[in-house]
C-alpha cells in the first residue's frame, strides 16, 4: 500500500474509534452513517456490512443496507444484492422506506416477485398495495400490477389502484400499457373517464 493509502486507513481506523465513543444514540448512528458511507465510496463493502451493524436506527440501518445493495448491482452480483435488500426488508416500517425498498427490489435486483412478496405478505394494506402497483407499472411490469390490482377484494379500492396503476404508467411514458391498463379500468367501470391518464399520455408524445 502507498504512504496515502497508509493514512488513509489511519484516519478511518481514528474515525471508527471516536464513533464507538460517542455515547449519544442517535449522534452515534449519525456518525456510523457517514463512516459507512465513506467505506462504500472507497468501494470497501465488506468494511461498510460491519459499519451496518453498529447502527441502532432502523430506518438508517435499512436504507445502509440498500445502499451496499446498490454498490452490489453495479458490480453485477445479484446475489448479494438480494441478500442486502432482504437484511432491510423488516426494518422497512415506515410507508416512505417501503416505497424505496420496493423500488429497489425492481430497480437494482430487477425482481418483480420479491418487491411482490415483501408488500403482500409483511404490508398488506390498501396504501403498501398502491406503492406496489404504481412501481410496477412504472418499470413495465403492467400485467403484475394489474394482477395484484385484481386480487383487492373490495371494488372501490380495487378501482383505485387500477386507475393508480395507468396512471403512473402514463406518467412514466409507457404509452402501451397505460392505454392498455385505462382502457381496462374505463371497462370495468363506467364512470371511469381516464382524463388524467389521458393528459400525461399527450404529455408524453
Amino acid at each position: 500500500a502507498s504512504a496515502k493509502e497508509d493514512e488513509v486507513e489511519f484516519w478511518l481506523r481514528q474515525a471508527e474509534s471516536a464513533c464507538n465513543e460517542i455515547e449519544n444514540g442517535d449522534a452515534a448512528d449519525h456518525a456510523f452513517v457517514r463512516l459507512h458511507a465513506v467505506y462504500l465510496q472507497r468501494g470497501e463493502t465488506a468494511k461498510a456490512e460491519q459499519i451496518t451493524t453498529r447502527i441502532k436506527n432502523r430506518e438508517q440501518r435499512a436504507r445502509a443496507h440498500i445502499a451496499i445493495a446498490k454498490h452490489y448491482a453495479e458490480a453485477g452480483n445479484a446475489k448479494r444484492c438480494k441478500l442486502e435488500l432482504n437484511q432491510a426488508n423488516p426494518l422497512a416500517i415506515k410507508s416512505r422506506l417501503r416505497e424505496e425498498l420496493v423500488e429497489a427490489y425492481l430497480q437494482l435486483a430487477e425482481s418483480p416477485p420479491l418487491a411482490i412478496s415483501f408488500i403482500t405478505e409483511q404490508h398488506d394494506d390498501p396504501k403498501a398495495r398502491e406503492t406496489l402497483c404504481e412501481a410496477l407499472a412504472r418499470h413495465g411490469h403492467l400485467d403484475e400490477a394489474l394482477k395484484v390490482a385484481k386480487n383487492e377484494q373490495d371494488d372501490e379500492t380495487r378501482f383505485t389502484l387500477e386507475a393508480k396503476t395507468a396512471l403512473a404508467a402514463a406518467k412514466a411514458a409507457r404509452i402501451d400499457d397505460a392505454e392498455q391498463a385505462v382502457r381496462q379500468v374505463m371497462a370495468s367501470n363506467e364512470k371511469y373517464t381516464g382524463e388524467g391518464v389521458w393528459c400525461e399520455l399527450a404529455k408524453a408524445l
